[in-house]
């Protein structure tokens, strides 16, 4: 993300890896610490004079993201950025956490 600030990026439009993914995979593995490696990495990045609803719309993305973890403490922070955006997003925060719950009763 810091090297976005300081080049520029173009789309490539094939592909330069391939990979499959299944239950022994490491990226299935190491999922949980992916995720929150991922949620750190990019909230440390936001900028400090952020806009309240983008730094709302990252967080509660970054906590809908997790499959394995409820990830409150984004929301929280989410909520005080824009609470009004969180709370437009209720609906997903519902399924969000019964995915939560099966992948948790699952293993």
């Amino acid at each position: 993300m810091r090297a976005a600030g300081r080049f520029n990026f173009v789309t490539v439009r094939e592909d330069l890896y391939c990979y499959r993914k299944h239950g022994d995979s490491l990226t299935s593995r190491r999922a949980r610490r992916i995720q929150a490696l991922t949620a750190e990495v990019v909230e440390r990045a936001l900028p400090a004079g952020a806009p309240a609803r983008l730094r709302a719309e990252i967080l509660l993305g970054l906590a809908l993201k997790s499959q394995f973890d409820w990830r409150s403490d984004l929301v929280l922070r989410a909520a005080r950025a824009d609470s009004a955006y969180v709370a437009a997003h209720l609906p997903a925060l519902a399924r969000w956490s019964l995915v939560v719950a099966r992948n948790r009763l699952a293993g």
